[in-house]
């Protein structure tokens, strides 16, 4: 890839990293998601290792602005990123913490054909595997469509 696909890439992703920050606030989780593969509009031969770069890059950038980064934030930037290939979905897990401050900690992380995103670290927190409680599709409206078709 090269330095202005990048780039270009990185804007993309700062995009959905915002719209993932102002959709969660009035959608449900389902509804967020779905809003965000709508809006992706990008090539779909974006690999899982370049939309990982690219959502670090611009949290990374966009947390100098007071924007909030978290897991969802991230997951829910990179599903939209690659909703265009077939078997991605964003995963939710919860486990105990074993603390009096939080009963719970959650996390969420992207897997695509079944392999957690960027690698199986993604489904720990703080070294511990999570309780997975809930899986949602992420799906561009027509992608599998098009590439399904036979000219």
């Amino acid at each position: 890839m090269s330095l202005f696909q990048d780039a270009i890439l990185m804007l993309h992703a700062g995009r959905l990293v915002l719209a993932a920050q102002v959709l969660r606030r009035g959608q449900s989780l389902p509804q967020t998601l779905d809003t965000m593969c709508r809006l992706r509009g990008l090539p779909s031969s974006i690999g899982a290792g370049e939309g990982h770069r690219a959502v670090e890059r611009a949290t990374s950038r966009l947390g100098r602005f007071g924007l909030t980064d978290t897991c969802l934030i991230r997951s829910l930037a990179l599903a939209a990123l690659l909703s265009d290939s077939a078997d991605v979905q964003l995963h939710l897990g919860f486990r105990p913490t074993g603390s009096s401050e939080a009963l719970l900690s959650g996390h969420a992380w992207v897997s695509r054909g079944g392999r957690a995103l960027p690698d199986a670290r993604a489904t720990l927190v703080d070294g511990r595997q999570c309780e997975e409680v809930a899986v949602l599709a992420a799906t561009r409206p027509g992608a599998h469509q098009e590439s399904q078709e036979t000219p």
